[in-house]
C-alpha cells in the first residue's frame, strides 16, 4: 500500500466512493462519519493523510483543524499530517479559511472526476515526499570504519550513491580546511617546484 487516508464525511456514499478511488490507486483507506470519530481514529490509526469534509454534524471539519492546530504544538505524530479538505460548490470563502486553519488542499462537491484524480496524484506526492523525508531523518545504517552505507537492498554503497538514489539532490567535492592542512599540505611539500608548476 502507498499510505493510509482517513475519509472524513457525513455522506456514506461519498465515503464509498472516495474509499473504492483511493484503494484502486494503492491506498489502505479508514473512514470517519463525523469529526469527533475523526480525531479518535487519527490517533488509533496514524493516518498519512485525511480527506476531511467541512460541514458535518457533532464537530466540523474547521472545528478538527483548529484541534489539529493545537495537538500539533505537542505531539510529533500529527506535526506534518496533511489535510485535503472537501467542500460544496460557492462556500470556496470555507475552504480558504480552512487553508488558514492547516489544511493543504481542497476539493469541491460534486466531485469533478478529473481534478478529483489530480488531487489524489497530489496525495501520492505528499506521502511520497513524507515517506522520504523518513527515510533520510531515521537510523542510517553506516560502516564505523570505511563510512559506507547500507541500502534497502543490503548493498553496501557510497554515502554520495545512497543519498542521490533517494533524492534530487547531486554533490560537488571540494576539500575542507583541516583536511588540506593535514593531507593536502603535507603532500604538496613533498612535491619538487617543477612538480608542482606541472600540477
Amino acid at each position: 500500500m502507498k499510505g493510509k487516508i482517513l475519509v472524513v464525511d457525513d455522506d456514506q456514499d461519498i465515503v464509498t466512493m472516495l474509499r473504492d478511488r483511493l484503494e484502486s490507486l494503492g491506498f489502505d483507506t479508514v473512514s470517519a462519519p463525523d469529526g469527533a470519530r475523526a480525531l479518535e481514529l487519527i490517533e488509533l490509526e496514524s493516518p498519512n493523510l485525511v480527506l476531511l469534509d467541512l460541514e458535518m454534524p457533532r464537530l466540523s471539519g474547521l472545528d478538527v483543524l483548529k484541534r489539529l492546530a493545537q495537538a500539533r504544538q505537542t505531539d510529533p505524530s500529527v506535526h506534518d499530517l496533511p489535510v485535503i479538505v472537501m467542500t460544496a460548490h460557492g462556500t470556496i470563502a470555507k475552504a480558504v479559511e480552512a487553508m488558514k486553519e492547516g489544511a493543504q488542499d481542497f476539493i469541491t462537491k460534486p466531485f469533478d472526476v478529473e481534478l478529483l484524480n489530480a488531487r489524489l496524484c497530489v496525495a501520492a506526492r505528499i506521502l511520497g515526499l513524507q515517506e522520504e523525508v523518513r527515510q533520510l531523518t531515521g537510523l542510517l545504517p553506516i560502516c564505523s570504519y570505511c563510512k559506507m552505507m547500507r541500502d534497502d537492498g543490503n548493498e553496501w554503497v557510497t554515502l554520495e550513491r545512497y543519498i542521490m538514489r533517494r533524492t534530487d539532490a547531486s554533490f560537488t567535492h571540494g576539500i575542507c580546511p583541516d583536511c588540506y592542512e593535514t593531507v593536502v599540505r603535507p603532500q604538496l611539500e613533498t612535491l619538487s617546484p617543477g612538480e608542482r608548476k606541472a600540477g
